[in-house]
């Protein structure tokens, strides 16, 4: 059998080992690819709001965590995309592939990272700094991060299924590693989520309104949902695909992930109609019903520059005079 794959060529199994790594490669640069496009797009047409509302502003931790998250993020990128489409442009010899094929996880834990800072600063000065809070969202990522650097100490490259196949140089490992290395986050972001939950739910109960708050929980509630399915789908695909294709979803979750993450900035930093929580009266059945309306002047909150901690943001309490758009 060896001298027919020597002398005749590759046998029908490495033959199909062939069409198969190609398949798989073609599949990973597509979505690798295509998904830079949306990134390297959302890029450029928020670059404008980017430069007045970061760089024309008082710069604060925010924005440290907004610059490194989002530039890191590009170069990052642009490590990767030749480590991912490997299979098809050949860019990544095996030997250079053996010394840099960390490069993906632990730019995904840095990343994974500069996101959760985002928003776990966000969620401690929406509790005013409560140290209650603080301490709940450090023991979380804590705990994440000692499961993530476990795990860059346990993979390697992803195998070649056939001599000749030439397959993505990112990291695969023991499957319960890299199913924990991927659900850790899920964690933290469903408890910032849960928090920023409950604090709207006391607002709501007290009909007190906040359009900050308002703008709080609908970021928080879209970013939750995207991140939180993208993880899910890796999960998945750890437990389901071949190792060529284990990893085909997570540049896409990255570049997601930092995209939410800097736009949760923008959007908080973006001037904001005001609005109330009133009451109107049923006249059918004699009783008042909860209305949103306009409001001349309410109270409100905003995140403002003097914490050191988290960030570097904390809530303050302030009164809307007008209307802004």
């Amino acid at each position: 059998m060896s001298s027919n794959s020597t002398i005749g060529g590759p046998t029908p199994a490495e033959m199909a080992a062939l069409a198969q790594g190609e398949k798989d490669g073609q599949a990973i640069v597509l979505w690798t690819v295509g998904m830079f496009c949306i990134f390297g797009w959302d890029y450029f047409m928020n670059l404008p709001k980017e430069i007045e509302r970061v760089w024309k502003k008082q710069f604060s931790y925010i924005s440290l965590l907004y610059v490194l998250n989002r530039y890191y993020g590009l170069i990052q990128f642009a490590v990767n995309i030749p480590l991912f489409t490997t299979p098809i442009t050949h860019a990544i010899s095996p030997e250079t592939c053996l010394k840099i094929f960390r490069w993906q996880p632990v730019g995904a834990l840095i990343s994974t990272i500069l996101s959760q800072l985002i928003m776990g600063s966000r969620v401690y000065a929406l509790y005013g700094r409560s140290n209650v809070v603080l301490a709940i969202l450090a023991v979380v990522m804590l705990a994440e991060f000692g499961v993530d650097v476990k795990t860059l100490t346990v993979v390697f490259p992803t195998p070649s299924p056939a001599p000749g196949v030439v397959v993505p140089c990112v990291a695969i490992g023991p499957e319960k590693w890299l199913i924990a290395f991927w659900s850790m986050p899920l964690v933290y972001d469903a408890v910032t989520f849960v928090l920023t939950l409950w604090k709207s739910f006391e607002h709501w109960r007290n009909q007190v309104s906040s359009s900050t708050l308002s703008l709080l929980f609908r970021d928080g509630l879209i970013y939750f949902t995207a991140i939180f399915t993208m993880n899910v789908i890796n999960v998945v695909l750890f437990v389901t695909q071949r190792p060529s294709l284990q990893a085909i979803n997570l540049p896409s979750t990255l570049m997601l992930n930092i995209i939410m993450s800097c736009r949760l900035v923008l959007n908080l930093r973006a001037p904001r109609s005001a609005v109330t929580l009133g009451s109107n009266s049923d006249s059918s059945e004699g009783r008042k019903i909860p209305i949103w309306r306009p409001a001349e002047k309410q109270d409100s909150y905003e995140l403002s520059g003097n914490s050191t901690l988290a960030g570097g943001i904390t809530v303050t309490k302030v009164v809307d005079n007008s209307n802004r758009c």
